[in-house]
């Protein structure tokens, strides 16, 4: 009486929207993710701004010549090296986390897409240098771009990696 169709079978116009959806996907998980990433770098500066804070009250270090903490860990000393680096890594912490553990960031994961290996033979688990290799091409998210003219809707990063970003079943 009714005419059933397959849910999996799509026309042109639905696999042109595929190739455009992992891109907005990513792009929409990366703005998610920056939101979290924004937050966890507020907690490892004020750690980090604490930490000098009670080094001056122990007299580890002198803040005279500067107008205040911030201005000590701004200026050209060792510290804002130590500073920065404690950032980076709070950041990559978490990435090598959530990517080491499942694949997926918070972000991902309510945009329900997953990255996975895609050396053949191996696990779809990712390893710590592949997770390196994508951040640092992913040319702050710009790598994405590529997405929008592959065939296999692979992103710059992707390729170097050798990892593939699939779509999960809703």
């Amino acid at each position: 009486m009714f005419k059933q169709t397959n849910p999996r079978k799509k026309n042109a116009v639905d696999a042109v929207m595929d190739l455009h959806a992992g891109f907005v996907r990513r792009i929409l998980a990366m703005i998610y993710d920056a939101f979290l990433v924004a937050a966890i770098a507020l907690l490892a500066s004020g750690i980090g701004v604490g930490v000098v804070y009670l080094l001056n009250m122990m007299g580890f270090i002198e803040l005279t010549g500067y107008q205040d903490i911030s201005d000590y860990l701004a200026s050209a000393s060792p510290a804002s090296s130590i500073f920065a680096l404690w950032l980076c890594l709070a950041i990559l912490s978490f990435y090598l986390y959530f990517l080491t553990k499942g694949g997926q960031t918070l972000g991902m994961r309510a945009w329900k897409i997953k990255l996975i290996n895609a050396r053949p033979g191996e696990s779809e688990q990712l390893s710590p240098s592949q997770i390196l290799i994508r951040l640092t091409t992913a040319a702050f998210g710009l790598g994405n771009l590529i997405c929008l003219f592959d065939s296999k809707n692979r992103a710059f990063q992707d390729y170097w990696a050798e990892t593939k970003m699939v779509q999960l079943d809703k």
